[in-house]
């Protein structure tokens, strides 16, 4: 075992879908700078969203991960080709 997966072990966060629940990887998860850092993240590009609260406050934000939409080339390419 190396140190990257003993890191991810012990000091990561399993990352989840808002939308689904569903597990998409482990990773940890700092900021830097005003930047979410993920160290270690080997899953589906992510999309980041703030989550919905129940009471609403200002002093903390909760921050929730999605998977990223993957851009279908093919129909827009066709839907440019189409109107040109």
């Amino acid at each position: 075992m190396d140190v990257k997966e003993l890191l991810l072990r012990f000091a990561g966060r399993i990352i989840y879908d808002v939308e689904t629940e569903e597990v998409l990887g482990r990773a940890v998860v700092f900021f830097w700078k005003g930047r979410l850092i993920l160290l270690g993240y080997q899953g589906p590009p992510l999309r980041v969203d703030f989550v919905a609260e129940d009471l609403f406050s200002y002093r903390r934000r909760v921050v929730g991960f999605r998977k990223a939409m993957v851009p279908d080339e093919v129909n827009c390419v066709k839907s440019l080709v189409d109107h040109a």
